[in-house]
């Protein structure tokens, strides 16, 4: 295909103008640079060859270096100390970095081997700290435990006292169950009194129990009509306001 042909087919006048009809736009092609690769096809370039991998390069050459024997990197470390060459020299810089290769024979013999005159070495910060922590930590759970049971002790007591005092009938409840019991018909009283036979209950007590039931009641049921009472005031509220 001819491009030139075919952009002045479309009204392009040639090299040094625009392909806009006003003039706008570039009127030199562009240079691109063509990279000729004479290796040819299925041919890998070798890697002293290529720029960019100049730390592959330092990373092999260390690491044919790297092993147990004698000419190993561990042992030149071991008696000359890092090599700033290679590649610690291409990402390290500013001071040495101290070796942590330490010969730990004269450390082990001294350990095993301890004279008899010598007195044992004093216990470090950290050995003293650890069973003082320990102890701190079972303290503490004593005392949650301590504080948990006085807790349940006092709750119970607490239920206790309230059964105690529900199930002993104050002055008032007694004058209550007797003017119920002499407003009872003999049909009515005899019904409770089988009744309270069933439950395991005096009459008195069954009679105790069914007024304090039904003041429960009440009490619930004043408190449903205070609730709608104040709702009912909230709602005329907001109609006065709104008007």
């Amino acid at each position: 295909m001819n491009a030139e042909a075919y952009l002045r087919k479309q009204g392009w006048q040639g090299s040094g103008h625009s392909l806009d009809t006003t003039g706008r736009g570039i009127k030199k092609p562009l240079l691109i640079a063509h990279k000729n690769d004479q290796l040819g096809l299925g041919k890998k370039k070798a890697a002293h060859t290529t720029d960019d991998q100049w730390w592959m390069r330092a990373f092999d050459q260390s690491l044919q270096s790297i092993g147990t024997g004698k000419d190993s990197t561990l042992d030149q470390i071991r008696t000359k100390g890092i090599n700033r060459g290679g590649l610690y020299g291409f990402f390290v810089k500013g001071e040495q970095i101290e070796g942590t290769i330490e010969d730990t024979s004269a450390i082990t013999t001294e350990a095993s081997n301890p004279s008899s005159g010598t007195s044992t070495p004093p216990t470090s910060a950290s050995d003293s700290e650890a069973p003082a922590k320990t102890s701190e930590k079972k303290n503490k759970r004593k005392r949650e435990e301590k504080e948990a049971s006085a807790s349940k002790k006092s709750k119970k007591s607490k239920d206790s006292s309230e059964k105690t005092s529900k199930s002993q009938p104050s002055d008032n409840d007694q004058d209550a169950v007797a003017k119920k019991l002499a407003k009872l018909k003999p049909d009515e009283k005899a019904e409770y009194e089988t009744r309270a036979a069933e439950k395991g209950q005096t009459l008195e007590q069954y009679v105790l129990r069914r007024i304090q039931k039904k003041a429960e009641k009440d009490t619930t049921k004043a408190k449903k009509e205070e609730k709608t009472d104040k709702k009912k005031q909230k709602k005329r509220d907001k109609v006065r306001t709104k008007q």
